[in-house]
């Protein structure tokens, strides 16, 4: 008698048999299907994890790499502004210190030239000839201090510029390995 004739025709007693060995019997069947589907694609779930996997390393390890060369670059980047700061600032320097030389050898070629007029005229001894020479040093010190404050202005400001440049290459270097950071735990 099939199963379906037994809950039909039989009594409560009977029904219930036939429910429990039609459950037992889907048990059986179901936990076959398991072993099955796990016998067919338990390789290819294998597969996928170790490929899976091996695929996460090299995307780290690429990532690891590419976080390098771009850090490499900032520092390569970072190292020539500042080297050619550094030469701006040093040829800066080293303008304003032949500047205030050229004018000190200027002012004392004045000085002398007035002394020899004076002397020529016989004004050297007199208290006019002396304040005239020395009114053409105090103007030569006077032109160098403004000289010397005009380069300290243009100093400082390469010097904030140098300052700047560093700050923005740092910002834009941090802003460039956040977006990595993201780009690799987004991955």
């Amino acid at each position: 008698m099939s199963v379906f004739s037994e809950l039909l025709s039989g009594g409560a007693g009977a029904r219930r048999r036939a429910l429990g060995r039609v459950g037992r019997e889907m048990r059986t069947e179901f936990a076959n299907l398991g072993q099955q589907y796990r016998s067919d694609y338990g390789a290819i779930i294998d597969q996928f994890t170790r490929e899976r996997t091996a695929n996460i390393g090299l995307f780290r390890e690429e990532m690891g790499r590419a976080q390098a060369d771009y850090t490499r670059y900032f520092d390569e980047a970072r190292t020539q502004y500042a080297a050619g700061m550094e030469r701006a600032i040093g040829e800066m320097r080293t303008g304003r210190d032949a500047t205030v030389q050229m004018m000190r050898q200027q002012t004392e070629a004045q000085q002398r030239a007035a002394t020899a007029r004076a002397a020529f005229t016989g004004l050297g001894q007199t208290t006019f000839g002396q304040q005239r020479i020395e009114g053409i040093g105090t103007q030569g010190a006077l032109r160098e201090a403004a000289l010397r404050e005009q380069y300290a202005s243009q100093l400082s400001a390469l010097e904030a510029q140098r300052a700047s440049g560093m700050s923005t290459l740092s910002a834009q270097m941090g802003q460039g390995l956040g977006a990595m950071g993201q780009a690799q735990a987004g991955g």
